[in-house]
């Protein structure tokens, strides 16, 4: 995005185009700017619009003065048919040195209005740097209002300090700019006093803080919750009733009405508070996960999942090998920033390829930068030896694949470094696809492929006796 200064510079080009002073060299490089630059080609769209309007104002009173001015002498000094196309030409002729600084002054006014609304009146698409505070990063049928005016725009993706936000339909997913991700379900209406502050004033929310030096604390009435990382949820209910929920890490709480010199409480993964106006904070609260599970797959960096994929949420408490449906996939979030500090080669399957067709190469995980790791599950609770159950879906993530492990090997090789220390894969079996049919070539073989873009796996699972696993690595954040 281009900052304050960026954009003045880029106005007093576009009013240098506008009046034809630009040499033959800015010119080209001019046009080359809006053939590789969005932003600044949209943003001269728009200007050159207003120009246009303004320039027709301008020219339509120089035009009528000059034509009254003619039409005052022509009288008393022309009697021809022929003398009086004289007098007009020389008219237009008074008059086009006007026409010729009309572009030159309307883009001159268009620079100074748009520095003014830039300096003082920032909004969503015209605000300074210093105001962004958060990016929307997916919607799924949201539609916004910004508190500030009657009209709801369908798209919101730039977040500004100090403003009231209301999502009125769908869900989203935010990036603020003190490294929280947080996703939304609507109705929600809140606001956001800097990158590590967000006031909730209704609706459910999650967060999470993928880097240590992520920061967060979201206030909702009298209830201040500081994430100490990693991530939690908060639901908000416009009768003043506030119900948190910590998923991973712990947060600390405090009350505008405790005394200053209590301490705050803490509460851990698996726990659970409620509070309601003024009265203390109440910790016998139920746990509950599955309230967050429309939004906690965009917080994690999953933006669809097909109908026969169940987001598997933290705290379910769930064992991996009760995870069981004819008609399901299950989808793990496992570690969400494994860092490698030096080179480390695997096979995976990448980007592009469908197996078992493709040939499976090792490939560099990159160094010093963090990885996702996400397990699907597919394990039927009616397939036995020969008789298989089959499941087609897909799964689209935020950020780009690095690959998928597949076979047996694949995933012995991945379980460390990318596993859950509170899963042991080992006692797992029978947990890999089939690249061939197998038990008495009754069970097909096993498809999973990667679209080009890197972003979507689609697969094709056959279990019989055993159960299907496949580990999805994706860039981090």
């Amino acid at each position: 995005m281009m900052d304050h200064d960026s954009n003045v510079r880029w106005l007093e080009q576009i009013a240098a185009y506008q009046d034809g002073a630009l040499s033959d060299a800015e010119f080209e490089a001019f046009e080359q700017t809006l053939q590789t630059d969005a932003e600044k080609r949209a943003f001269f769209i728009q200007v050159n619009e207003q120009s246009v309007t303004l320039a027709e104002v301008i020219r339509s009173r120089v035009v009528s003065k000059a034509f009254d001015e003619a039409a005052d002498t022509s009288g008393a000094r022309l009697s021809t048919d022929e003398a009086r196309c004289d007098e007009l030409e020389q008219g237009r002729t008074s008059f086009r040195p006007a026409l010729a600084l009309i572009a030159a002054v309307a883009a001159g006014l268009l620079l100074l209005v748009s520095w003014m609304n830039r300096s003082d009146q920032p909004t969503p698409d015209r605000l300074l740097v210093e105001d962004r505070v958060g990016t929307v990063t997916f919607g799924n049928q949201a539609v916004w209002a910004t508190g500030q005016s009657e009209s709801i725009p369908s798209e919101v993706t730039t977040l500004v300090a100090s403003t009231k936000y209301e999502l009125e339909s769908g869900i989203t997913r935010i990036k603020l700019s003190g490294g929280a991700v947080v996703s939304m379900s609507a109705p929600a209406t809140f606001s956001l006093n800097s990158g590590t502050e967000l006031d909730l004033e209704s609706g459910k929310m999650a967060a999470r803080l993928p880097g240590e030096t992520s920061e967060l604390t979201v206030r909702v009435g009298e209830i201040s919750v500081r994430d100490l990382g990693t991530s939690f949820g908060v639901t908000a209910a416009k009768a003043g009733r506030v119900d948190v929920a910590v998923f991973d890490g712990k947060v600390s709480v405090t009350k505008s009405s405790m005394p200053s010199s209590q301490a705050p409480r803490v509460f851990v993964e698996g726990e659970a508070f409620s509070s309601l106006g003024s009265e203390p904070v109440r910790d016998e609260q139920a746990f509950d996960p599955e309230s967050y599970r429309d939004i906690w797959p965009l917080t994690v960096g999953v933006n669809e999942i097909s109908n026969v994929v169940d987001f598997v949420v933290p705290g379910s408490g769930k064992p991996l090998a009760d995870l069981k449906d004819d008609h399901k996939l299950f989808l793990i979030p496992e570690q969400l920033n494994t860092k490698f500090d030096s080179m480390r080669s695997i096979k995976l399957i990448q980007p592009g390829q469908t197996w078992p067709q493709a040939l499976v190469e090792k490939i560099d995980l990159p160094t010093r930068q963090s990885i996702h790791s996400y397990l699907l599950v597919y394990q039927p609770e009616t397939s036995r030896f020969a008789r298989g159950v089959t499941l087609s879906g897909s799964v689209e993530f935020e950020k780009p694949i690095i690959g998928v492990a597949a076979t047996r090997d694949q995933l012995l090789e991945t379980d460390v470094p990318f596993g859950l220390d509170a899963i042991d894969y080992s006692t797992l079996r029978y947990r890999k696809l089939e690249e061939t049919t197998s038990e008495r070539s009754e069970i097909p073989a096993d498809t999973v492929s990667i679209d080009s873009e890197r972003h979507r796996v689609f697969f094709n699972l056959s279990v019989g006796a055993g159960r299907d696993h496949l580990r999805v690595l994706v860039q981090g954040d």
